[in-house]
């Protein structure tokens, strides 16, 4: 969410026309986009182990005999996936059938899902156990859908920034997938959770922006020996919004909002940012420790 908050914020400074109202609803629709890539990637896996039922009817007409790709339909993450009555309808929610206009992008990724020598061994198993059936699956969104230009051109269409939020969701996926125990969802709590991460997006960009004058004051008092023409835009918004968590958002704990924006640094700044950032942070953290700007409540946040 912060990295969504980041990207909206900093689009409002290269357009300064924008007005707040255009950028929270495009903060809004920003955010909801990457909820429905994250279904878009569950909804295709199971589509795309559903054709493999259409893929042998054709073959089993030509050749007079069943293929055995139909064996991908018994994985048990497929199953979970497809009887999951909360997943489905989210699926129906948020629409996530017509994102796709092309339906036959599912036989494409079938077809080429069936050319990995994982598929293909994975079939020809006569007894399979939870980790086979994650190995697969794990093939089919690493090396299948994560590099496939015709899918991410298909949700392009409908979706706002998915070269740059695909990444995100398929390290999300493969480590759901590496964690699943074949029975505890750990899908959906991500959907159900989700309007709760919205409103902490939409909280962190109204108080950021809403105090930014506040929150530069505190840091253009570090940057006195500092060409501030020199020192990047991103780096002034990140930590701008870093100063507004640790001062408005008194449950999370400061080490933790100092930990995001370093490794967001890395993400969409220059190499040095991250020490220039957590030099700046940490000076910032002390005084406004000292003026008694920061405090967090609940258990383990209060600091003797």
């Amino acid at each position: 969410m912060r990295r969504k908050v980041l990207q909206t914020l900093f689009a409002g400074h290269l357009n300064k026309e924008s007005s707040k109202k255009e950028l929270e609803r495009d903060l809004n629709t920003n955010v909801d986009d990457l909820l429905k890539l994250y279904l878009a990637q569950l909804f295709t896996i199971i589509k795309v182990s559903e054709y493999a039922l259409i893929h042998s009817a054709k073959k089993a007409d030509l050749l007079k005999k069943q293929s055995k790709h139909t064996e991908i339909v018994k994985n048990s993450i497929i199953i979970f996936l497809q009887e999951n009555i909360q997943l489905q309808d989210a699926f129906d929610k948020y629409e996530i059938e017509d994102l796709f206009q092309d339906e036959d992008i599912f036989r494409q990724l079938f077809l080429q899902w069936t050319n990995t020598n994982c598929f293909l061994s994975y079939c020809d198993l006569s007894d399979r156990d939870l980790q086979n059936d994650k190995d697969v699956i794990h093939e089919l969104v690493s090396s299948i859908f994560l590099k496939n230009n015709a899918l991410h051109a298909e949700l392009d269409e409908s979706l706002m920034n998915v070269s740059d939020d695909i990444h995100l969701v398929m390290y999300t996926l493969e480590t759901e997938l590496k964690d699943f125990d074949g029975s505890v969802d750990i899908f959906t709590p991500k959907v159900i959770s989700w309007n709760a991460e919205k409103d902490f997006a939409e909280d962190l960009f109204e108080k950021t922006l809403d105090n930014r004058e506040d929150l530069m004051s505190l840091i253009d008092d570090k940057l006195k020996n500092w060409d501030l023409d020199r020192v990047a835009q991103m780096d002034i918004i990140l930590m701008q919004m870093a100063i507004a968590e640790l001062i408005y958002f008194d449950t999370i704990p400061v080490k933790v909002s100092i930990n995001e924006y370093i490794d967001l640094s890395k993400q969409f700044s220059t190499p040095k940012s991250k020490e220039f950032i957590n030099g700046i942070l940490d000076t910032i953290m002390n005084d406004l420790k000292k003026a008694g700007r920061i405090n967090k409540i609940g258990r383990g946040l209060v600091e003797k």
